[in-house]
């Protein structure tokens, strides 16, 4: 009726208000957060908020607390808590305040603009003090609304939205809170959260999910996907013959959780379970240690095994290749004394536990009194094949990136030139880092990422530059950037797109979003190989009307795109190089794996690269 008509009409007034802020084009990120805080609680203006309009003192009561003690105060001297929830309010908290790491006693930190609600600063007494154990502020239960404040609710809902695309416009890539992992970026455990079964014991979180076996699974491949191995899986399924499982058949995958608790840091998380910082930043992607929160949960490597008759603490010991005194430590047992049916939990710092000690070499150099443990992985057949990935390496016991210096073949146009080539993911601390797992009978991304590079690899050798190739998880390539070793004048990442929802079925190449002045050159490449793909490809290659993709009226095949990866970031800020990562196809893609697959277009796509190199340093 006309009350309906009358909110629409409040609703293109308010997008008109919202555009003219955006027009204005003299908006900064903070009073965007504040217009943001306008449109989802139905209060606009055409012009911006003040960003000093509410504050909250960093006092003595907040000594030795973090950023989430100072949000909770704020949050409580709010009152009326149905305003927004607690989530809501920490997220837009940090996002105001520039996601900070830490608080510093006598600075005020900004509180998200609310409806009708006073400045925190002008409670009378201040709230009661924060307990370092409270993680989350229970919401309260609200009655159930009418029709219009539903459709209210729908409104305001439209202006959040909207407040998101101004903000979005208008920040950096680089202001984004590095603690929001993206979807491609998301380790396996991380993804199980969202569905798993979660149950406490002792320290830890038992993170359980049910697999239903489909067509062509097998207990292999489940291992592989999962992280964890075979006989893992048999054990805690029951099963017999790790060749015999059936569609249909419920599978019980389980992990090991720690959830942090306030005050906690990644070191003490490590020397309490008797791990290294390393293997516990590989596992969960953690780029920066001290980039961790309270109610986060981290992946913990090990598992939960069932003591069968006949066991002893010894004999499971063996089995597991950890040591009876830490299996005693871990599980707080007194003696050695099981029963069968009890649960002892693994935990393992040592990802190669599970390898017969006849594959492991150990290499003692007394002069630099370093060991060098080397682990045969030859009896895999796909990495018996690739020469530099047959062997694993551990120096004082850290696994570090697989590494060769490649010399020029001739002189040419690139004498003189040293490149980096990074064949994304491979060996990590924590096991082997993967990178996207085939969904079409094609290798994992690693090995893919491999192949590409040895590609590559040749026809730069052939043009006279000298090439090191690196591979293995992110944190052990940035280790590797920083070594005087490896100095270079370009870096090359390589890797197959994994996103889930591609926009595009085209090749992308990369450059950071980096403020640096290196940066320009970084893109000026970027855009350099996209103009060679863009000429190559509909030349050569057959594209369906279906498969089409268009880009300002006219039909696109690649895209020069820039994004905030670790890699290349670091190549640029380290080294003060031009670096990017070239997402070769989506691996989810039909189209895209059947490129991936003929090595014909794969070579074509290398020489494609060689010559945008060539052509950028001549």
């Amino acid at each position: 009726g006309s009350e309906r008509k009358e909110a629409e009409k409040e609703v293109e007034n308010l997008y008109n208000k919202a555009q003219k802020c955006y027009n204005a084009s003299n908006i900064d990120t903070m009073e965007l957060d504040k217009i943001y805080e306008q449109f989802s609680t139905g209060k606009i203006s055409s012009e911006p908020v003040s960003s000093a309009a509410y504050k909250i003192n960093v006092d003595s009561r907040f000594k030795g607390k973090g950023v989430m003690a100072v949000a909770q105060e704020a949050y409580k001297a709010l009152g009326d808590t149905t305003i927004i929830s607690w989530s809501d309010f920490y997220s837009e908290f940090k996002k105001i305040n520039r996601n900070p790491e830490t608080i510093k006693i006598g600075e005020q930190m900004n509180v998200p603009y609310i409806k009708n609600i006073q400045a925190v600063e002008e409670v009378a007494e201040p709230a009661p003090e924060v307990k370092p154990e409270v993680e989350k502020i229970e919401e309260p239960k609200t009655k159930e609304k009418g029709f219009w404040g539903k459709l209210w609710d729908g409104i305001k809902s439209v202006f959040k939205a909207i407040g998101n695309f101004f903000v979005n416009l208008f920040s950096s890539k680089e202001d984004k809170d590095d603690n929001v992992i993206e979807e491609d970026n998301k380790t396996t455990f991380q993804k199980m959260l969202e569905t798993a079964t979660v149950r406490q014991e002792g320290e830890f979180q038992i993170v359980t999910q049910d697999y239903e076996v489909k067509k062509g699974d097998s207990v292999w491949n489940l291992a592989r996907t999962y992280a964890t191995t075979e006989d893992i899986i048999c054990a805690d399924n029951g099963i017999e013959d790790k060749n015999k499982i059936k569609e249909g058949q419920i599978i019980k995958i389980q992990k090991l959780g720690y959830k942090v608790l306030q005050g906690d840091n990644l070191f003490q998380i490590a020397k309490k379970f008797g791990l290294t910082v390393e293997i516990l930043k590989d596992l969960n992607n953690i780029e920066d240690v001290d980039k961790i929160q309270a109610g986060q949960m981290i992946e913990i490597p090990g598992f939960v095994y069932e003591v069968k008759p006949k066991d002893t603490l010894t004999k499971i010991s063996q089995r597991v290749g950890v040591s009876v005194k830490d299996l005693m430590k871990i599980n707080g047992l007194t003696s050695d004394a099981i029963k069968p049916e009890q649960k002892i939990i693994v935990v393992y710092n040592n990802s190669d536990y599970a390898v017969s000690a006849d594959k492991k070499k150990v290499v003692v150099d007394k002069a630099t009194n370093t060991k060098t443990e080397i682990v045969d992985m030859s009896s895999d057949a796909k990495l018996a094949a690739r020469p530099l990935l047959k062997q694993k390496s551990r120096v004082n016991g850290q696994v570090v990136a697989t590494r060769k210096v490649f010399e020029p073949k001739n002189s040419g146009k690139l004498s003189g030139k040293t490149i980096i080539i990074n064949a994304g993911h491979g060996y990590s601390q924590a096991g082997t880092d993967p990178g996207a797992l085939s969904p079409g009978g094609i290798d994992d991304e690693w090995l893919i990422n491999y192949d590409n590079a040895m590609r590559l690899k040749d026809r730069l050798c052939a043009q006279g530059a000298k090439v090191i190739f690196l591979q293995g998880h992110v944190n052990l390539i940035t280790k590797e950037l920083a070594k005087n070793n490896n100095k270079a004048d370009m870096f090359i990442s390589i890797h197959v797109n994994s996103h889930d929802k591609p926009t595009s079925d085209r090749t992308q190449i990369y450059a950071s979003t980096n403020k640096l002045s290196i940066n320009k050159k970084s893109c000026e490449l970027a855009d350099m190989m996209e103009k060679k793909f863009d000429d190559w490809i509909p030349e050569h290659e057959k594209i369906s009307k279906k498969d089409a993709f268009i880009n300002k009226g006219k039909q696109d095949y690649a895209q020069s795109k820039q994004a905030n990866y670790a890699v290349i970031r670091e190549a640029e800020k380290v080294q003060k190089i031009p670096a990017v990562l070239w997402e070769i196809a989506f691996m989810v893609s039909p189209k895209g794996r059947e490129r991936m697959s003929n090595p014909d277009i794969m070579n074509s796509y290398s020489d494609i690269m060689s010559k945008s190199i060539v052509e950028y340093f001549n």
